[in-house]
C-alpha cells in the first residue's frame, strides 16, 4: 500500500527531503505506525530511529500541505 514505508525509514526521510520537495505521502505515517506497533507488539525489532523518524516526518508532511507552506517551510517541518 506505500512501498516508500518499507525499511528503516530514515533513508526514505532523506530521499523525500532531496528529491520529493519534502512530501510524504499521508498514508506512509499511518502504516508505518500500525507495522511498527504490530512487529514491536508480537516481540520483534523495528529499530531505534527509523520509524519515529518516518512517521514524524510524514506527519510534519501532513501538516505543511493542510497549512500550504512553502517546498523550504515543508522541508523543516520535516
Amino acid at each position: 500500500w506505500a512501498p516508500e514505508a518499507e525499511g528503516h525509514g530514515t533513508d526514505g526521510v532523506i530521499k523525500a527531503f532531496h528529491k520529493e520537495r519534502g512530501v510524504i505521502r499521508p498514508r506512509v505515517p499511518i502504516i508505518k505506525t500500525l507495522a511498527s506497533a504490530v512487529t514491536i507488539g508480537t516481540g520483534g525489532s523495528a529499530g531505534r530511529e527509523g520509524p519515529i523518524a518516518q512517521i514524524g516526518a510524514g506527519f510534519g508532511s501532513i501538516l505543511a500541505t493542510r497549512l500550504k507552506l512553502s517546498d523550504r517551510d515543508r522541508r523543516i517541518m520535516l
